[in-house]
C-alpha cells in the first residue's frame, strides 16, 4: 500500500491546507508557531532536530488564510503494532482562532492517521490547558493517563466518530497540496 506521502497530488485544495516535507520550511513553521508551543521555545537545536524527525517519520500539514500561516499540526502515523496515530504539534495562530480551523486541522490529521490503518489518535496535552482539552474533549477525545507531573494524554478511537461525523474521515488525499520547493508553496495553489 502506499503511504499518503506518495499519494497526495498538487490539485483541488478545498481548505487551504499543504503537506510540508521539506526540514527547512518544516523549521521555518515550528519557529513561526514557537509563542504557541512552549516546547518549542527551547532553541534553534531542538527546532531543527524537531523538523528533521518530523520531515522523516511524521506528517506535517500547513494551513493558509489570506497568504498567511493560519494553524499547523504533525502526526506521526507509523505506529502500526499499536494502530496509533500521534499528534505531536496542532496549534491555531490568535488571529486565526474561533473559525474552526483547529477542527479543520484536527480532520485532516485524523484523516490522514485513518488512511494509514490507525484506529486511534493520541495527543498530549498540558493538565493547565483547559481550553485545548475542552476542545479535544468536543472532538471526541477521552482522558488516558497522566503522561507525566504536567500533562494528560488524551485519546481518540477513530471508530468512536459518532456516524455523521465519519465523513470527516473521507478527506481525499487530492485535498490536500504538497509543497514541493523549499519555503514556498507549489505553484498550482496561487
Amino acid at each position: 500500500m502506499k503511504s499518503i506521502k506518495e499519494l497526495i497530488t498538487t490539485k483541488n485544495i478545498e481548505n487551504n491546507i499543504y503537506l510540508i516535507q521539506s526540514t527547512d520550511h518544516i523549521l521555518e513553521i515550528l519557529t513561526g508557531f514557537q509563542e504557541y508551543l512552549p516546547p518549542l521555545k527551547t532553541s534553534e537545536e531542538y527546532r531543527r532536530n524537531t523538523a528533521e524527525k518530523i520531515s522523516n517519520y511524521a506528517f506535517c500539514i500547513l494551513l493558509k488564510e489570506d497568504d498567511t500561516d493560519a494553524g499547523f499540526g504533525t502526526i506521526y502515523a507509523n505506529d502500526t503494532e499499536n494502530k496509533t496515530g500521534y499528534i505531536s504539534f496542532i496549534a491555531v495562530s490568535e488571529d486565526f482562532r474561533r473559525r474552526h480551523f483547529g477542527t479543520r486541522l484536527m480532520d485532516t490529521l485524523v484523516a490522514i492517521a485513518y488512511q494509514n490503518q490507525m484506529e486511534y489518535v493520541k495527543i498530549e496535552v498540558a493538565k493547565t490547558n483547559h481550553t485545548a482539552q475542552s476542545f479535544y474533549l468536543n472532538y471526541g477525545y477521552q482522558y488516558q493517563c497522566d503522561a507525566g507531573n504536567d500533562s494528560v494524554y488524551m485519546i481518540l478511537k477513530i471508530a468512536d466518530i459518532k456516524n455523521q461525523d465519519k465523513d470527516r474521515l473521507n478527506i481525499s488525499c487530492s485535498s490536500i497540496i504538497q509543497c514541493t520547493e523549499c519555503n514556498q508553496l507549489s505553484a498550482s495553489a496561487q
